[in-house]
């Protein structure tokens, strides 16, 4: 989403040629054979003009909601994507009345026996983890997602 909205609204600055044709003039500047300020303002005067105007028609990509079949464990209502800081996530759209929200399934489902859930991505101090969407009740949790029958022995 974010390379199309970059190559929509900055297509010279996203092109290939662009970027060797400023890595040259870089070198020139550092060989001395180029003025930086020349070669600064010649790339910022259009390219603060298309911030601008970037900003004023991009669509808030952040502010978006995609619909989902999930259903609010809290309310009932149906639950939709959303983005946050650390990435996408399902919340009940019912927001702000009804705050519950959990991390997005991964569509792999926990190898713990008789468990039911399904492995959820999350993240703790830093690190990215993967772990079942029925915790507390199960805590099964993995590094890496599995792929094989190999991978899902329970843990």
């Amino acid at each position: 989403v974010v390379t199309e909205l970059l190559i929509a609204h900055f297509p010279e600055v996203m092109d290939l040629k662009f970027t060797a044709e400023m890595e040259e003039e870089l070198d020139r500047i550092e060989d001395g054979d180029l003025e930086w300020v020349s070669v600064v303002r010649n790339f910022y005067t259009p390219f603060a003009a298309r911030v601008t105007t970037a900003q004023e028609e991009m669509r808030e990509v952040k502010r978006e909601v995609v619909p989902t079949s999930y259903t609010c464990e809290q309310c009932g209502k149906p639950m939709v994507i959303r983005w946050g800081r650390f990435g996408q996530f399902l919340s009940c759209s019912d927001y702000p009345t009804c705050k519950h929200a959990r991390s997005l399934p991964t569509g792999v489902a926990c190898p713990q026996p008789g468990c039911g859930g399904e492995l959820v991505e999350r993240r703790a101090r830093g690190r990215i983890f993967y772990g079942c969407s029925k915790y507390p009740t199960c805590t099964y949790t993995t590094r890496r997602l599995p792929t094989s029958d190999e991978d899902r022995e329970p843990r």
